[in-house]
């Protein structure tokens, strides 16, 4: 019997497959079975996880007769063998000693290690007192192309290594958002089943609820184990049907007996992830209007609690508490609102790629921006950025998403007929200024002021 079974369920995702199996399959620990439970992909996706099965005997290879993402789940986590399960998706991939950390956590911290060696003098009790899962955090990305890879860290706490008592941290439902950042005792899991409602239709909200409602000890790695692609646009948050899903799987949580402390936080999450798809829907400037019911319903429930008081600002924040009380006003008016904020964004980096035409680009600055700004140029305009240049000397000569950077002097030298474009959050004018002390013509500048948002690279710009 192996100690780790790596569930990984898949439909059409043949771009990515290899990739991710290449990192399942390369994993330093190695005791594990990889059971891959495929929905009837045609697109290649099956034949390709069939050569994986040839070759890797770890491998079960599962024909799942529902495209349901819920289903194909409770598939593997059912067939599973080992006293551990993990979840892979099928367009992500994970480091090569993601298994390895966590186990040696769960087994190791959690004291069952003891156990299994049969070292006298371990108490029962001891012996039981085992975390009930493991996380640790992760890196979501778009790969724009070869060199460009745009990356956040995923985490649930800052301050870094946290052990608890889940199902008395309601609040972990809203920070703790993903099952395939963790390690999970088998036994937890196979006593939970996902909502098998069809495709990819955000089952995971009340499994997750379940798994950490019932959960007595967790630890919670300060560490990067995993990466969540957000390039795929056949991913569940860009469905339009992405309401009605959210509608089918609060129905079905808020139909549960569960205390305050945690509706509370069903409702904080409900909200979070509505106003999420909401800005999914403006800035791809079509109301999914096949889902207005389900929206208008999401949005009484809303209502009624912010009317109570169990929705407030301070447990939103501010931005979102603001959106919240727009949306109070009519879903139209969320959206129309939303559209008119990413038709703006869309307009400055519109102008910005106007006033630099068909001439190279130089980017001022190597920092976060600068990366933004030239995953946006490589997304419409590959080739075009050819240099960054920046004010710290350590950096010079560096690559940086395969670009050279180079000190503001050389780069006006060796750059003259390019644009430069402007990138620091801090000191934009100074910025200005010192390129054109350095001899550059005002015209050839360019700042660039945008907010740093993934959805804009789903925008024709």
């Amino acid at each position: 019997m192996p100690e780790i079974s790596v569930i990984m369920p898949s439909l059409n995702v043949a771009k990515y497959i290899r990739t991710c199996m290449e990192s399942v399959v390369k994993q330093s620990f190695e005791d594990i079975e990889i059971i891959a439970v495929d929905a009837g992909s045609t697109d290649g996706t099956w034949e390709i996880l069939q050569e994986y099965a040839d070759q890797d005997s770890r491998v079960r290879l599962i024909h799942s007769d529902k495209r349901s993402y819920g289903y194909q789940l409770n598939l593997g986590i059912r067939l599973a063998s080992g006293r551990y399960i993990g979840i892979v998706e099928t367009d992500d991939y994970i480091e090569k000693d993601m298994y390895k950390t966590l186990y040696e956590n769960m087994v190791l911290q959690g004291r069952e290690l003891r156990c299994l060696e049969e070292i006298q003098n371990v108490s029962n009790e001891e012996c039981q007192n085992g975390y009930d899962y493991v996380k640790g955090t992760a890196k979501a990305f778009r790969e724009i192309s070869r060199d460009i890879k745009l990356e956040s860290e995923i985490r649930s706490f800052e301050e870094g290594q946290v052990t608890l008592n889940p199902s008395e941290n309601p609040e972990l439902f809203s920070i703790d958002r993903f099952l395939w950042l963790g390690l999970y005792k088998a036994e937890l899991l196979k006593k939970i089943r996902l909502n098998e409602t069809p495709g990819a239709a955000y089952q995971d909200i009340g499994f997750n609820f379940k798994v950490l409602s019932s959960s007595e000890k967790a630890l919670y790695l300060n560490k990067v184990i995993y990466h969540y692609r957000q390039d795929n646009m056949d991913a569940s948050g860009y469905d339009s049907k992405a309401f009605q899903y959210l509608f089918d799987e609060y129905k079905k949580i808020l139909d549960w007996n569960i205390s305050k402390e945690w509706l509370g936080a069903v409702y904080k999450k409900m909200a979070e992830q509505c106003l999420a798809r909401f800005r999914n829907m403006a800035s791809n400037g079509q109301y999914w209007d096949g889902n207005r019911k389900e929206i208008e319903t999401l949005r009484e429930w809303l209502g009624n609690v912010e009317r109570e008081g169990e929705l407030t600002e301070k447990s939103l924040g501010e931005n979102n508490w603001n959106l919240l009380r727009l949306w109070m006003k009519g879903s139209d008016v969320l959206y129309n609102y939303l559209r008119k904020v990413y038709e703006e964004r869309l307009q400055k980096v519109r102008e910005c790629f106007y006033k630099i035409g068909d001439k190279e680009i130089v980017i001022f600055g190597a920092g976060k921006y600068g990366k933004f700004f030239h995953a946006l140029s490589e997304n419409r305009y590959p080739g075009k950025v050819v240099a960054y240049c920046d004010n710290r000397t350590d950096l010079a000569g560096t690559l940086l998403q395969g670009v050279t950077i180079v000190e503001p002097l050389q780069a006006v030298t060796l750059f003259y007929g390019a644009v430069f474009v402007i990138t620091v959050s801090k000191d934009m004018e100074g910025a200005y200024e010192q390129l054109l002390q350095l001899g550059m013509k005002a015209g050839n500048i360019v700042n660039f002021k945008s907010e740093y948002d993934y959805l804009l690279f789903n925008m024709d710009y």
